[in-house]
């Protein structure tokens, strides 16, 4: 039995590497962890953008400091209105409206947000920037994690695109 606790990139880098060793291809779990680093490594470090996170709706849930979401927003410049919280918490529609978060990342999943949550979430916090994004590439640690920094310049891109717009 192999048991993994992961709540950072760092500790996704250690599992490849544990999966590596563990399963006797090392050089496979090196590379994939080098591959994971130098997708996060060559990831632009622009101004920070302070964001919700949101996973849920009905309640609205958001995510904590300890979680692997929490840690690739920061990777990203995207600074956790909600990183003052533990794991996955939910939240009041008044509680997101004092956070006031430059941008509101929807996420894909577990709940399926989607274009008809826009306005939604304007009515909240009219004055945010707001992305539908990839849940994956933000919570999927393993060698998919290497997505991520790609997923965040697209979002980041979005986000100025709006603000600016």
């Amino acid at each position: 039995v192999w048991l993994s606790d992961i709540a950072t990139v760092a500790d996704t880098l250690d599992a490849l590497r544990d999966l590596g060793r563990v399963t006797g291809r090392e050089k496979e779990g090196e590379r994939l962890a080098a591959e994971v680093a130098g997708a996060f490594d060559a990831l632009d470090r622009p101004a920070p953008v302070r964001a919700a996170y949101l996973i849920w709706r009905d309640p609205w849930m958001t995510v904590g400091a300890d979680t692997i979401v929490h840690d690739v927003m920061a990777r990203g410049g995207l600074d956790n209105v909600f990183g003052d919280r533990t794991r996955y918490p939910a939240v009041t529609a008044e509680e997101l409206a004092e956070a006031r978060p430059e941008a509101v990342l929807l996420s894909s999943e577990p709940f399926p947000f989607a274009e008809k949550h826009l306005a939604e979430v304007r009515q909240i916090v009219p004055g945010a920037a707001i992305a539908l994004v990839d849940g994956e590439a933000f919570s999927w640690y393993g060698p998919r994690l290497a997505l991520a920094p790609a997923e965040i310049a697209r979002v980041r891109r979005q986000l100025a695109a709006e603000r600016e717009g």
